[in-house]
């Protein structure tokens, strides 16, 4: 479902025009829609997160039958360029699986972000509840698909703090952008696993000496969040510079990823 936009396909999906919702169907409970033509980072599907429906109490979707479902939320901060100006939490079937959300502090504006979660459905439908903590919530699309045998996917035609495990369980590899970057005291970074694994972060100089070893062991799937202040493996505060963040994961499957980001730091 595209939210705020009309029927778009892209990547072999096709996703379904917003609608308000009526019973028996699904849509929107309520909101507002907002739309930009910038180029949007991290994705290949600008078009899905170039249009928003925000302020809207909820997104009700009647599934054909009762059982598991995977939940695919899709953001990009398309308004505000500063952080805390939009915070949310969000609710699937009453549970909290994102709480305090600001979609500018983790990736920063004009990038996309995505958070799956696996939910567990009793009472033929799906509630998606959106709760206000500042200004308003948004959502860019939102994509439904049933985990159980021989049920057709609910919500586009191509077809984690989750809610059965209570953590979010993410679909890929992602190192997202650092934030702020540039940066002073601190730099926020965010690592999204989809399963457990070995994981190394480490900050390392332009000549590709060590810095700072932020992480190095076996970790479960989830995001997982660290803080560099600026300080080298003994506790000695840095020059200003250009630094460069790099993570390596191998999952328990034998998949090698990595991601780098560069990372300025201002005194």
């Amino acid at each position: 479902m595209n939210a705020g936009g009309p029927q778009y396909t892209g990547n072999g999906k096709t996703w379904q025009a917003d609608k308000e919702y009526t019973a028996g169907s699904w849509g929107y409970v309520g909101g507002r829609t907002f739309a930009t033509s910038k180029s949007i980072a991290n994705t290949t599907d600008d078009k899905l997160f170039q249009s928003e429906r925000y302020r809207m109490a909820s997104y009700r979707f009647t599934v054909p039958t009762d059982g598991q479902y995977r939940v695919k939320l899709y953001f990009a901060e398309i308004f505000y360029a500063i952080p805390d100006k939009r915070v949310f939490d969000v609710k699937i079937e009453g549970k909290l699986v994102l709480n305090d959300l600001d979609i500018f502090d983790e990736v920063g504006n004009y990038e996309a972000m995505e958070r799956t979660f696996l939910v567990q459905v009793t009472d033929g439908v799906l509630d998606i509840q959106f709760i206000k903590i500042k200004d308003s919530p948004k959502i860019s699309a939102i994509e439904v698909a049933s985990q159980s045998v021989g049920v057709a996917a609910a919500n586009t035609n191509n077809k984690e703090k989750g809610l059965v495990a209570e953590r979010i369980i993410p679909e890929k590899f992602m190192l997202a952008s650092p934030y702020p970057n540039p940066f002073n005291m601190e730099t926020k970074i965010a690592i999204d696993l989809h399963e457990p694994g070995d994981l190394c972060v480490k900050i390392y100089n332009i000549n590709g000496q060590l810095i700072k070893n932020l992480n190095a062991g076996n970790v479960q799937e989830g995001t997982h969040y660290f803080i560099w202040n600026g300080r080298d493996e003994y506790g000695t505060i840095i020059s200003s510079g250009l630094y460069i963040l790099r993570a390596t994961f191998t999952g328990i499957s034998g998949k090698h990823e990595v991601g780098t980001r560069r990372l300025v730091l201002m005194k």
